[in-house]
């Protein structure tokens, strides 16, 4: 009956672990943060800075311990979500576009990756029409991707 209670959610939600406790958790899963620090890594590139990833990462991290508790062989699977989740977070909040404005131009640019790879060249505009890209869409791909390139050089000339 005891070992139930220690073993609920209530009293995992309430258990509170001291600092030490906590930086020998975040010693212990710190290879967790920078494989999926490695994941991410390419796709953010432009965006943030590995230190400043690892040091969100980090965060999501100690973040999953007091939330979850005691970690045991769960813990790792719980906490590469939080991980990822607090990057991504990250990364949204520094991204000026709405959401479903990243979501088009990243659906546009697979297409367009797809396109160069079947033909062995840059596709022509003629050629993209051909796999149903409007001419109104490439044009707003052609301002974002525009964009982007303006924020990874704005990046570099203020990093």
């Amino acid at each position: 009956m005891l070992q139930d209670v220690f073993e609920s959610e209530e009293f995992a939600a309430t258990l509170v672990l001291t600092p030490q406790q906590e930086s020998h958790y975040l010693q212990a899963y710190l290879p967790l943060v920078r494989k999926v620090v490695r994941q991410l890594a390419p796709q953010c590139n432009c965006i943030i800075d590995r230190q400043d990833m690892e040091q969100t990462a980090l965060m999501g991290l100690l973040n999953a311990i007091r939330r979850y508790g005691l970690p045991d062989e769960g813990f790792a699977g719980y906490a590469v979500h939080r991980i990822r989740g607090a990057i991504l977070d990250e990364l949204r909040a520094l991204d000026w576009r709405p959401r479903q404005l990243r979501q088009k131009y990243h659906q546009m640019k697979d297409l367009i990756r797809e396109t160069r790879k079947k033909l062995g060249h840059e596709p022509e505009w003629q050629e993209l029409a051909e796999e149903g890209i409007s001419h109104e869409d490439y044009l707003e791909y052609q301002q974002l991707e525009g964009a982007e390139t303006l924020a990874s050089l704005d990046e570099l000339l203020n990093g």
